[in-house]
């Protein structure tokens, strides 16, 4: 791998994929019960998912030199993997295996939406219309691209991420200076969007959307439990999606891990994914994983057993 005199560059490797030094957090969980979280520092797959094949693993023998880690947020997989097996001279453990929905941004928007029954199509504009007369008549939204413009994103966007459920489960927007300024440095080089709903001018919903490549993953979101009622998730989203296809800035909409239903409702297209990481087989490593793998496998025995204990579901 090879650094360029940036500081803040990605990391190219012989094959042409990008990586970036990063600390990778493992959480130690048992449903609601938080036991504590580890961090690896690693390298950090960049390359898009959907920029990757399922034909060779992006870690092919040993690790290089210097690295302890590599992580892969979602390598294409056409099979189950094993939780645990030897990459070459790497250590590979599996941390999750889920279903990966997005869109490819072709053709006209028209032609997307025809994708849909008359009835979906209806509802989605049922839902703009509700929420642009309780908005006083007018539909409200911004898109913040530069880095003056994502730091007032920010800045607009952090309250509504404190009352989302996104942030109650751990996936709200981070409140740090240095988060700021990181999205401001990504903002200058065309890494990231941010996007806001308004209702009557106070912010509905928000989606920050980071870029690689000619891939935009729809990543960070959250909207106020005050106008839950209104949808403004869902009428954020058609927006975003109908500036996209007008625009073709992007090639892919991601609309990353973990699976809900939306996702695959406004999806063209799927594939199968798995949330990969690479260690040394050193004694700390392996202890790591051991127990990290000890304490999922102790929630997936429970949640196993609640199923059984709660029967089959009725019709």
């Amino acid at each position: 791998m090879t650094r360029g005199d940036d500081l803040h560059a990605d990391i190219q490797d012989d094959a042409g994929l990008r990586w970036r030094d990063d600390r990778v957090p493992l959480e130690f969980r048992i449903g609601p019960l938080d036991l504590g979280r580890s961090a690896l520092q690693a390298f950090r797959l960049v390359t898009p998912c959907l920029k990757l094949s399922t034909a060779s693993a992006p870690v092919n023998g040993s690790l290089p030199t210097g690295c302890n880690a590599a992580y892969c947020p979602a390598l294409p997989v056409e099979t189950e993997l094993p939780i645990f097996a030897m990459s070459g001279g790497a250590i590979r453990y599996v941390l999750r295996q889920e279903q990966r929905y997005f869109v490819v941004v072709e053709g006209s928007h028209e032609a997307y939406l025809a994708k849909f029954s008359g009835k979906t199509r209806n509802t989605f504009r049922r839902h703009l219309k509700r929420f642009t007369e309780s908005s006083g008549g007018s539909l409200h939204w911004r898109t913040y691209r530069t880095p003056d413009e994502v730091r007032e994103f920010h800045a607009s966007a952090i309250s509504l991420s404190r009352a989302s459920y996104q942030h109650s489960i751990g996936y709200g927007l981070p409140d740090t200076p240095s988060f700021v300024d990181e999205l401001a440095d990504d903002a200058g080089r065309g890494r990231v969007r941010g996007y806001l709903l308004f209702h009557d001018g106070v912010p509905a919903a928000y989606a920050l959307c980071p870029i690689v490549e000619d891939v935009m993953e729809y990543a960070r979101l959250g909207y106020s439990p005050a106008f839950e009622n209104l949808s403004p998730g869902r009428v954020l989203l058609l927006l975003i999606l109908e500036q996209l296809f007008e625009e073709k800035s992007v090639r892919y909409l991601d609309f990353g891990a973990q699976e809900f239903s939306y996702k695959s409702q406004f999806a063209t297209d799927q594939m199968r994914t798995a949330r990969v990481l690479y260690v040394r087989p050193t004694v700390a490593n392996v202890s790591l994983l051991a127990a990290h793998a000890t304490v999922r496998g102790v929630w997936n025995g429970l949640s196993l057993v609640r199923s059984l204990i709660r029967g089959p579901a009725r019709a």
